[in-house]
């Protein structure tokens, strides 16, 4: 049985897809899927949860009009997907980046080794 606890990743996640009341969209393990592919990131597995809601939508709903009724599969699938990419835009730049830096050097402006190299050191 599915469980909705904000407090952990699989919680998170939920929220963020907003299937956070009973019947659930998603079970338990389809969470922890999610967050797996996902190297327990939930804003990505927020993100896929996303796509494969939008998926379903487009291929389940497509378009249905009744007298006072009318679902377009393709609209919500987009509005999924684009919030979907937000989440993954928003991922990036919450990843952990390194900015490999060179010293620099007065003394050899063109290098130690052209240095040694052009003026007698090899």
């Amino acid at each position: 049985m599915a469980i909705y606890d904000p407090t952990t990743p699989a919680g998170e996640v939920r929220l963020r897809i907003s299937d956070v009341t009973s019947p659930f969209i998603f079970e338990d393990n389809e969470i922890a899927a999610f967050l797996s592919m996902s190297k327990d990131s939930v804003l990505r597995a927020a993100a896929a949860a996303l796509m494969a809601i939008a998926g379903n939508e487009a291929l389940i709903y497509k378009y249905v009009r009744t007298d006072d009724l009318t679902i377009d599969g393709a609209k919500v699938a987009t509005e999924l997907r684009l919030q979907a990419r937000q989440l993954e835009t928003q991922a990036a730049s919450e990843d952990e980046f390194f900015m490999l830096t060179y010293p620099t050097c007065s003394v050899y402006p063109r290098g130690l080794e052209y240095e040694e190299f052009y003026h007698g050191g090899w």
